[in-house]
């Protein structure tokens, strides 16, 4: 999972980089650096040893793809490909506009794909490993297959966890265009963010919904994780009490974003968006708490 993981970052920031090669004009270039950020910097720079690093770890992770289970390789390659044809489609339509005639919606969300795509790829072992209950096929049908109620509340939670961190950081990095000073016109919506005309396309319109949102959707998404903890409370031998871990995970790494966006001000943006990712390992404090 790491290995995979880390070369589609790699890869993904490889394809946004890429516009420094495309022999811009000076005005189209100025624009799209806009865009770029120190991480983006980093990769075009270093592109050769990640293309390296890139063939390496797919040689490494060829071996141990062959150690899973059938039915856990089947669902990882249809995921695979689903994914691999969403970013396709995202990178197919980065362009400037002047590179492409004129700009353009991205026809999908880069953000959501994390949200949709990452918490799949979690359950995907789990899910093959177990078989639906007759309860569970009586109800889905041949969609029991594919989903399993029992994992659906914490599958739904990461994966609202998983979107809120791309949304806060997308949020972060590109702050609602305010009038200066000595402007006496009053300064915009929060709601209306600033995306350069120039730097390819426009977000997708769940992106920027989402940064509308994105309060109440992540005091929501705390809100109802805290109440599945403590609402799912089971007892084991012994009357030891067993509260419902996954939900305290995504409870704690939605109150931790939450901070952040309240800090947001006082970190720098690289230990801000580092902070941002750190949150997600809050199921790491519950290990201890493993049965």
């Amino acid at each position: 999972m790491f290995i995979a993981v880390w070369m589609i970052y790699a890869a993904d920031r490889l394809f946004d980089a890429r516009l420094l090669d495309l022999g811009l004009s000076a005005t189209v270039l100025s624009a799209s650096l806009l865009e770029m950020r120190d991480r983006h910097y980093f990769h075009h720079r270093h592109r050769t040893g990640f293309l390296v690093v890139i063939l390496l770890a797919s040689l490494a992770l060829a071996p141990l793809l062959c150690s899973l289970d059938a039915s856990a390789l089947h669902l990882y390659a249809v995921l695979a490909a689903l994914l691999a044809a969403w970013m396709l489609l995202i990178h197919a339509h980065s362009l400037p506009a002047s590179a492409r005639g004129r700009q353009r919606l991205r026809p999908l969300p880069k953000e959501l794909a994390v949200g949709i795509f990452f918490p799949a790829a979690i359950f995907i072992p789990t899910l093959a490993r177990t078989v639906p209950t007759p309860q569970a096929t009586h109800l889905l049908g041949q969609a029991a297959t594919w989903v399993r109620p029992s994992l659906l509340t914490s599958a739904i939670l990461l994966a609202c966890i998983c979107t809120l961190n791309c949304l806060y950081l997308y949020s972060w990095e590109h702050p609602p265009a305010e009038a200066s000073s000595s402007d006496a016109a009053p300064k915009r919506a929060a709601s209306s963010l600033y995306f350069p005309p120039a730097a390819g396309p426009l977000p997708h319109w769940s992106t920027r919904w989402g940064i509308q949102y994105l309060k109440p959707f992540a005091w929501s998404t705390l809100a109802l994780s805290g109440m599945i903890a403590v609402g799912c409370q089971h007892f084991v031998g012994g009357g030891v009490q067993i509260i419902e871990l996954p939900a305290l995970a995504c409870a704690l790494s939605a109150a931790a974003l939450l901070i952040l966006d309240r800090l947001r001000r006082k970190l720098s943006p690289i230990h801000l968006r580092g902070a941002a990712d750190l949150v997600l390992l809050t199921p790491l404090l519950l290990l201890p708490f493993m049965r």
